[in-house]
This record gives structure tokens, C-alpha cells and sequence, in this order.
């Protein structure tokens, strides 16, 4: 109720805000992907980069590892590879979340016409959509690797 009182008062007023989406996939098979040239984390951030607004995708620790050691982030004590490894997926939860920023249209401009006080809410479904079609690709593409 919070977040949906300051969007509803951000359009009056005219301002917006980023956000963060999180996609979470479960039961996705093992081995989908391919470790060179269809990467699973690389086509799935091509398809998140695509949407409007996006400016950044963390799989899995994302972000964070770069602060880690790396026995440690390896070994599992605070790594978390996101479902994907290598390029492939590993039958673990997919998370993926996905960065936006503000929506352009600020003060009078946005009072005035169409305005989006944060695009998240009309992100998610074009991100599940997209997160869709690409395991969609990869799956038919794991049947010609057979």
C-alpha cells in the first residue's frame, strides 16, 4: 500500500521513479544453454536489456560477487549462480532481476499526458513473457543438439 501511495502521488506530482523486477523460474531443466555461443544468462540479458527503460540484469549473487573471495563465493558459502552455470542452466531456481529507471516524462510534460510513475508494473509481464519465449528457444535448440 505503501509503494502503490507514493506512485498514485508521484503521477499528481508530476515525478517517477526506477525499479527492480525479479523473475523467478522453478523447474527448469538441466543443461539448457550452450557454454560459447547461446549462453543462457546472455540471451536472457539481451532479452531484458531490450525492454524499455532497462539499464542493468543481476543473475543470481550478480552484483554482489564482485565483493566476494573467490573460495568462497565458489564453494557456496555466498555464491549464488542464479540457476545458470557456464552458460547452461542447473536445474536450480532461475532468479534473474532486472533494473529500470525513471520513466523520462517528469513535472509539467508528465501532468499534462501519459505518465508512468515507475514502469515495473508494466515490465513484468513483457519480462515473463520474454524470459518464456527465450527457455522457449532453447529448449527447441536442445532437441538439435541430440
Amino acid at each position: 500500500r505503501e509503494v502503490e501511495r507514493k506512485l498514485v502521488d508521484a503521477v499528481k506530482e508530476g515525478r517517477s521513479y526506477g525499479g527492480v523486477a525479479e523473475i523467478v523460474v522453478l523447474g527448469l531443466p538441466k543443461a539448457l544453454g550452450q557454454p560459447v555461443f547461446h549462453k543462457l544468462k546472455a540471451d536472457l540479458a539481451a532479452a531484458y536489456m531490450g525492454v524499455g527503460a532497462a539499464i542493468g540484469v543481476e543473475i543470481g549473487s550478480g552484483f554482489s560477487a564482485a565483493g566476494s573471495e573467490g573460495t568462497e563465493f565458489h564453494r557456496g558459502d555466498v555464491g549464488d549462480y542464479g540457476g545458470i552455470r557456464g552458460g547452461l542452466s542447473t536445474g536450480e531456481p532461475l532468479t534473474a532481476r532486472i533494473v529500470f529507471k525513471p520513466t523520462s516524462t517528469v513535472m509539467d510534460l508528465a501532468k499534462r499526458g501519459r505518465h508512468d510513475p515507475c514502469i515495473v508494473p508494466r515490465a513484468l509481464p513483457v519480462l515473463e513473457a520474454m524470459t518464456w519465449l527465450v527457455l522457449c528457444d532453447h529448449l527447441l535448440w536442445r532437441r538439435l543438439d541430440r
